[in-house]
């Protein structure tokens, strides 16, 4: 059932993405997708594999379920709120925007660890959650930087 519902959320913000209004370029949205599939991968090799924090089922759709997750649904939430946070109108809302999709992204592990996707060891909810804030405060620095470069380089030629 976790792969059901993880499908389906992965689905439904790939055209809920599609859907929406975009205020940052395709190179601006492959570059956050990018960054946080690479990330994500490389934190969850060394918090799973390495460290043996978390501990994934042994089950193939379970495992499926989360790789589609780590995969296509983390990243493109995270396109999807950048999108909204610079098409916001004030700061404040773009806080609440950061807020919600931190909730989704809880919820969406909540539905992963009711499901045996995997299972904290010596992790919690709280580990995570300050994880996915560091991870919106790198996104948002180094989309800054990538902006900062492009527009240097629009000059030379």
């Amino acid at each position: 059932m976790g792969f059901v519902i993880i499908f389906f959320a992965t689905w439904l913000a790939v055209f809920g993405f599609a859907a929406m209004t975009k205020s940052l370029s395709v190179i601006e949205n492959t570059f956050i997708y990018l960054v946080v599939f690479i990330v994500t991968v490389h934190f969850s090799w060394i918090v799973i594999e390495e460290l043996k924090w978390i501990k994934l089922a042994g089950d193939p759709m379970s495992y499926a379920a989360y790789i589609i997750y780590r995969t296509f649904l983390l990243p493109m939430l995270y396109v999807m709120l950048f999108n909204m946070v610079y098409n916001a109108s004030s700061r404040g809302v773009a806080l609440v925007i950061a807020f919600a999709i931190l909730a989704v992204t809880l919820a969406v592990n909540g539905v992963l660890l009711f499901y045996d996707v995997y299972r904290y060891v010596q992790w919690n909810i709280n580990l995570t959650a300050i994880t996915y804030i560091l991870l919106q405060v790198l996104i948002y620095y180094t989309l800054k930087l990538f902006r900062k470069s492009t527009r240097a380089g629009e000059g030379t030629v």
